[in-house]
């Protein structure tokens, strides 16, 4: 008797898991993606946008969980101070694991955790005279989170993500579209 409760917990859990089996691995796919959207660069001594570009590929395992890779196209950010030109040139590479909450049939919200292989070089112009220039790379963390709407074999995503480039705090806004292969 005392052990009918737990035994039925225990029967109705294996129950909704073998249900659920199948769904769980249903979305199985491999994914293309682009992203437009805005770069804000910031620290004590640097300040300024730039549109940015992102293109990715990856592999969505199920509906809860996919990992990326692709690059971001940062542009030439750049500030304007007592007569000098101050851009910041970068690309970046990029892998990440993004899991996924579907709340919805057609949308979810989604967090992202990765790391960011950045690449910059900052030129100082008087002008149109270089008076200056440096380079430098480095691997950062990424983080982000969004959301997502499913459209018919594909997503359109909204999404904010945050990183450091050259030692600037990075973030990025996008809109992007992907393209799921079901297989």
């Amino acid at each position: 008797m005392r052990f009918r409760y737990p035994m039925a917990l225990c029967l109705g859990l294996l129950a909704a898991a073998q249900a659920n089996a199948f769904d769980f691995f249903e979305t199985m796919s491999p994914r293309l993606g682009v992203a437009g959207g805005k770069l804000s660069l910031s620290s004590d001594t640097f300040k300024a946008d730039s549109a940015g570009w992102n293109f990715f590929a990856g592999f969505e395992f199920n509906r809860y969980f996919a990992v990326e890779a692709g690059r971001l196209e940062g542009g030439s950010p750049n500030q304007y101070v007592a007569g000098v030109t101050d851009e910041l040139k970068n690309y970046s590479w990029h892998a990440s694991g993004i899991g996924n909450w579907q709340f919805h049939d057609d949308v979810s919200v989604f967090g992202r955790v990765g790391i960011l292989n950045w690449h910059a070089t900052e030129t100082l112009k008087q002008g149109s005279t270089i008076t200056a220039t440096a380079s430098g790379s480095g691997n950062e963390p990424l983080l982000g989170v969004g959301l997502a709407i499913n459209i018919d074999s594909g997503l359109l995503r909204f999404e904010y993500d945050r990183s450091k480039i050259a030692g600037a705090d990075m973030s990025y806004i996008s809109a992007s579209v992907v393209w799921r292969f079901h297989l």
